[in-house]
């Protein structure tokens, strides 16, 4: 028969009941159900041979189903089958010789026993088998029955060596048995030191307050000889020393075991108890990691009693207990003493106190720390401090905070600049702007500067007008004003940058001007602002004025730049501007621009070079059109490197009049391209392969031919051998 692997519950039903006896209900009282407590007991002793059995992975599987079983038998609201399942479990023990089934059923008794399993529990705790033993003893730690409890204690009484009382201690200390008490505190002075800490520890966890006596006493004992040995031990030998280590050890044992005790009393509600705990490990004698544990510890169970020790532990010589205070100060949400002694003494402190500090600081929300905060970022304090000093005045906000972040993005570097730029965009509080505005009307140059990067990164409203009064300044003011306005691009920042650059025409305006140009999205909208100034503009600054259209691309601005090529004053700019353009539409004029004889070499090269460029990312250009263009340059070329740069864009048009004439350099005799010409008919070959093989072929056949490197030929048979 198949047993369910899936145990649950549905109201008070038992649901393994059908699983092992089908089509018959669970008994409703104790004098009920015979057949079914037999198949219950049939089952059982199936699992439990299976629970023996070699090899030992074998008995994974049945132990799971045992462990299933007493799970729903333990089930809140299933006394009664628990009970039932107890009895069996009980039962079975006395008839299972099989040390592994033994503890199987032990296991078992831990998830269902209670009071009627202690006293079989507990005499298997005297067992010869270590393993049953521990089992059974841990199954009475889990054991909810004052029984079992008894039965652990009298477990301690009894026992014949430290091992076990050790773990008879534990169990008791993991119930939290108060009634061990007694048993368990005079063992603090066994002079083995496994077991005293066994008892320390358990005796934290009872808490009681005789427990809590216990140990207070044990504290103070071991206080004292820690005392007498420092004094009457000075200069004895590496034996005498370790044995000083092991005391202090288990002064330290003691401690943890009173903390531990802290938080069950805090959770019990006797924080009074607690407190004195505390105050008491807080003492002044104390080690600083004992007084700083008990700072937190103090703080934890009633902040608002240990407020006084925060405060006096700030001003602590030992830097653990300073480390407590600090981070107790997030126990006191809106309490403006404590963050501002914090920024008192942030100057005092080591880097990594400071950062701490500074976390705590930021946490707090109190903006009247700011000014100190400020003073550490002008200081000689590490980069890493100062860096975090920054986003907590940046997250703090207030007018404070702006001369330090002005003053940090004024001296930093690009990245700190950067950084500190962002800080500026989050900074919050009445009249920061207003105290930037001020600092960038007048004053050091490089701190206007600052002010006016600080205020374009928040996007201050109305700071247009401001931008293009500050970019007519002398340097830093005017660089930090075109970068501010570059980043607004718009419609009316390009018209007044284009009348500023027709009016000072300086190359840092004009590098704005086309980075503007560049950003606005209505390429027209460019086109417009810039050719209604282009007739009226001075000479000299047309090109200038030509680049920005060629940073916008498009056809419409070409019509501005084809009269200028005719005209010998303008013809460069109106060549450089070609040689930039940023669409493909510009291809055609750039070939007849290039074909033109009155174009000189150094032109000629720079617009085929464009050429290139726009044939290879321009975007928007068909694939027919572009090797038109592509072919058309080729023709246009004077020289082999021009030659050359229009091979490597035909390689990337797999066609057959790009093969055609690139041919033809191979087949000349006197062509000084033909490496050239066959590398990239290779290139179209391995593109032209999937879509026509006996052209490409061919291709690869004439390169095999030709008077061309091995190199070259390697690869075009590489491929010409290919699938």
């Amino acid at each position: 028969m198949k047993s369910s692997r899936s145990i649950g519950w549905a109201g008070a039903g038992w649901i393994f009941a059908a699983a092992l006896v089908s089509g018959q209900e669970a008994p409703r009282n104790a004098g009920a159900g015979a057949g079914f407590s037999e198949a219950l007991g049939s089952k059982l002793a199936e699992l439990l041979a299976q629970a023996a059995a070699e090899p030992e992975s074998a008995r994974y599987a049945p132990r799971m189903e045992l462990q299933a079983l007493s799970a729903a038998a333990s089930a809140p609201a299933a006394e009664e089958q628990r009970a039932l399942w107890e009895q069996e479990l009980l039962g079975a023990l006395p008839q299972t010789p099989a040390p592994a089934a033994q503890v199987a059923l032990v296991r078992q008794l831990e998830i269902a026993g209670h009071a009627a399993a202690a006293p079989v529990l507990k005499s298997l705790c005297a067992d010869a088998d270590p393993i049953l033993r521990d089992a059974a003893r841990r199954a009475l730690e889990a054991n909810g029955s004052e029984e079992a409890a008894a039965a652990l204690r009298q477990l301690l009484e009894e026992a014949h060596n430290d091992d076990d009382r050790m773990r008879c201690v534990h169990s008791l200390g993991s119930r939290g048995d108060t009634g061990a008490t007694p048993l368990i505190a005079p063992l603090l002075e066994s002079p083995d030191t496994a077991l005293r800490r066994t008892a320390a520890a358990a005796l934290g966890r009872i808490a009681a307050p005789e427990a809590v006596a216990a140990l207070l006493q044990a504290y103070e004992w071991e206080a004292e000889r820690a005392w007498s040995t420092a004094e009457t031990d000075a200069g004895k030998g590496a034996e005498e020393g370790e044995t000083r280590i092991a005391l202090g050890a288990f002064r330290r044992d003691l401690a943890e075991a009173l903390f531990r005790a802290m938080t069950t009393l805090r959770k019990e509600g006797r924080q009074e108890e607690g407190v004195a705990v505390g105050r008491r490990l807080y003492d002044y004698g104390e080690p600083p990691e004992i007084r700083a544990s008990a700072l937190r510890a103090l703080v934890e169970i009633d902040a608002p009693s240990a407020e006084d020790l925060v405060i006096i532990a700030m001003q602590s010589r030992d830097s653990e207990v300073r480390e407590a205070a600090i981070q107790s100060c997030r126990a006191y949400p809106g309490n403006r003493v404590l963050p501002n002694l914090l920024a008192v003494k942030l100057a005092q402190e080591s880097p990594g106190m400071q950062r701490q500090m500074l976390a705590v600081l930021r946490d707090s929300g109190e903006t009247t720390v700011t000014r100190r905060i400020g003073q550490l970022l002008e200081s000689d304090a590490p980069e890493e401090v100062r860096s975090e000093g920054a986003e907590v005045l940046a997250q703090l906000g207030g007018i404070e905070a702006v001369g330090p972040l002005l003053e940090r993005l004024t001296s930093g570097d690009r990245q700190i600049r950067r950084r500190t730029l962002g800080h500026f965009a989050v900074l919050t509080g009445e009249g920061v702007e207003a105290e930037l505005l001020k600092a960038a009307a007048g004053g050091d140059p490089e701190r206007r500067a600052a002010a006016v990067s600080a205020l374009a990164a928040r996007g201050a409203e109305g700071l247009d007008r401001r931008l293009l009064e500050w970019v007519r300044e002398e340097n830093p003011v005017r660089t930090a004003a075109l970068e501010a306005l570059t980043d607004r691009a718009s419609g009316a920042v390009l018209s007044a940058m284009v009348d500023l650059c027709v009016e000072r025409g300086e190359e840092e305006d004009f590098a704005a001007l086309r980075s503007v140009a560049g950003r606005l999205e209505d390429r027209e909208e460019v086109v417009q602002i810039v050719s209604g100034r282009l007739a009226s503009a001075p000479a000299e600054r047309k090109a200038g004025l030509v680049m920005a259209l060629a940073r916008a691309g498009g056809p419409a601005g070409l019509e501005f730049v084809k009269p200028m090529l005719g005209i010998a004053d303008e013809r460069a700019g109106a060549i450089q501007a070609l040689a930039a353009w940023e669409s493909a539409d510009a291809c055609p004029l750039i070939l007849e621009t290039a074909q033109s004889e009155a174009t000189a070499e150094d032109d000629h090269v720079r617009l085929l070079q464009a050429l290139a460029r726009l044939l290879r990312d321009g975007p928007g250009l068909e694939a027919d059109a572009a090797r038109r263009h592509a072919l058309a340059g080729l023709a246009a070329c004077r020289r082999d490197e021009e030659r050359r740069l229009m091979f490597s864009v035909l390689a990337g048009m797999p066609h057959g009049e790009s093969a055609a004439a690139l041919l033809l350099f191979l087949q000349d005799d006197s062509s000084g391209v033909k490496e050239e010409a066959a590398s990239a008919l290779v290139e179209i070959a391995g593109k032209m392969k999937e879509g026509d093989r006996d052209a490409a072929n061919e291709l690869l056949d004439a390169v095999a031919e030709a008077p061309v490197s091995d190199e070259v030929k390697k690869r075009a048979a590489e491929l010409r051998g290919g699938a």
